[in-house]
């Protein structure tokens, strides 16, 4: 399990996430924590994490300006 700070990459967040969910081994499970989003960047962000076959675990607001999202990165190298 590892775990990656995102906060101040709210230009380019979806393409973060999605370069780290790219280099995660099979079956790893990874949690990110980024400053709130719109509901609908968070959809999209969900939306493009199953896209990739990710399964998303939980996604929480931490606190008032965080969020976390729990990925296991199933399915990238099939």
């Amino acid at each position: 399990m590892r775990r990656y700070d995102l906060r101040g990459c709210e230009n380019n967040l979806k393409i973060r996430l999605l370069e780290i969910l790219n280099e995660g081994t099979k079956n790893e499970v990874l949690i990110f924590i980024f400053e709130s989003v719109s509901d609908e960047q968070l959809r999209d962000i969900i939306n493009a994490i199953r896209e990739k076959n990710g399964e998303v675990l939980n996604s929480l607001r931490f606190n008032e300006v965080d969020w976390t999202i729990v990925v296991r990165a199933k399915g990238f190298y099939e």
